[in-house]
């Protein structure tokens, strides 16, 4: 190829793809005539651990919350105790 010529693909390989012959050659983790598509191989890897993490921020936060629930029903019930208690003391004369 001259310096003047100019290959078929140049310009066209997306991700990081290599113009040889007219064709893209592409990384490990991309496919297609342009290297336009993401590998399922390397979406079931980084999908697993991405729904992995949002489960456990939703889980914690849920915990959390219920956590917090049963914090307002001690502080509640406790509240209750103490004014049912000061509702029968004896007042001083």
């Amino acid at each position: 190829m001259s310096g003047a010529e100019v290959a078929e693909c140049f310009g066209k390989c997306m991700n990081g793809g290599i113009c040889s012959n007219g064709g893209c050659i592409c990384s490990d983790d991309y496919e297609g005539s342009n290297c336009q598509y993401i590998k399922s191989d390397a979406d079931v890897g980084s999908g697993f651990f991405s729904n992995l993490m949002i489960l456990l921020v939703y889980g914690t936060l849920a915990l959390i919350i219920i956590g917090l629930f049963v914090l307002a029903g001690y502080f509640l019930r406790e509240a209750k105790k103490k004014a049912a208690s000061n509702q029968y003391k004896e007042k001083p004369d």
